[in-house]
């Protein structure tokens, strides 16, 4: 019953696409604190079930839209030629646990949560291959995302990081996340353009030199105050959009500076010398691609009561 990539529509990439990144989101709750560390379980449960019930339709398989999840595995199963899903028991053993901790309010040990987070990794890894003939690690939640100019440069670094060019995907990413806050900005000021998310006017934050201060150490002390305020503007921006900011700190520390040019044009360049690791870079990567989505959340129009 394999299928070829001619199969896979535009809708089914997207929403393999949306598995994926319900299943990074469970890998990364299964690493946390308990009780933290239970939601992955739910998680899991949910993008297994997601894959399931995407199969049944991609195959025309006839099924009730509230068939059992394991009645869905084995009419999966009978269609397949040769291959069958695995991982089955291991399933069953996921189900009863998401069963006793939604319904009978027992956690389970963290040690099976991280024993889930193999699990559910090692399925979408052996079963996207025999029931839609794709490699799950070639599925883009790039497709998710709405903001092109983001979109490009996220594509551009994915292409670098299938080629161990890992310096040249960081500024890709960065510049990425440059044009996503930059646009969306843009976009808020055109839906709203009676409110402004400034803090302040940018006079605020001029340098020593364009003042005109002469005093070293007054000059010295107006900087420090400058660097601090545009920090806080950063920092409450970021906030405010609804990013998450101990990732975004740790972001910024491991790529490199973007801006604008007076011309509109957008630069990249590092101020420290760094040895790009593969999975600092793809953390970078998902967390471009996470706060794109948070920012698709919210349409600010809908904010704004019709009067």
């Amino acid at each position: 019953m394999n299928s070829n990539d001619n199969n896979l529509t535009p809708n089914l990439i997207s929403r393999l696409a949306l598995i994926k990144y319900i299943l990074k989101t469970a890998n990364y709750h299964s690493y946390q604190p308990e009780p933290l560390c239970y939601i992955a379980i739910l998680l899991y449960h949910d993008c297994i079930e997601l894959f399931l019930r995407l199969a049944i339709e991609h195959h025309n398989i006839s099924a009730s839209k509230d068939a059992p999840l394991l009645k869905c595995w084995d009419l999966i199963d009978d269609r397949l030629d040769q291959d069958k899903l695995s991982y089955k028991q291991s399933f069953i053993r996921l189900n009863d646990c998401r069963a006793s901790l939604k319904h009978r309010d027992i956690p389970p040990s963290i040690s099976f949560v991280r024993e889930c987070n193999s699990i559910a990794n090692l399925f979408f890894e052996e079963n996207s291959r025999i029931v839609f003939g794709i490699d799950f690690e070639n599925i883009s939640m790039i497709d998710l995302i709405v903001f092109n100019d983001t979109k490009e440069d996220l594509s551009l670094a994915q292409d670098m990081i299938s080629k161990n060019e890992l310096e040249k995907s960081m500024e890709h990413i960065s510049l990425g996340f440059f044009k996503l806050i930059s646009n969306y900005e843009k976009q808020i000021r055109i839906t709203a353009n009676r409110f402004s998310l400034s803090l302040g006017p940018f006079w605020a934050f001029k340098t020593r030199f364009f003042l005109h201060i002469e005093d070293k150490k007054v000059g010295e002390a107006i900087d420090s105050q400058r660097q601090a305020i545009e920090f806080l503007y950063e920092g409450l921006k970021i906030i405010g959009f609804g990013i998450d900011y101990r990732k975004y700190i740790l972001f910024k520390s491991l790529t490199p500076f973007s801006w604008m040019d007076i011309n509109g044009k957008t630069h990249v360049s590092w101020l420290n010398e760094i040895d790009v690791q593969n999975n600092e870079c793809q953390f970078c990567f998902d967390f471009v691609i996470e706060s794109a989505l948070r920012l698709q959340e919210v349409q600010f129009e809908y904010l704004l009561p019709n009067l």
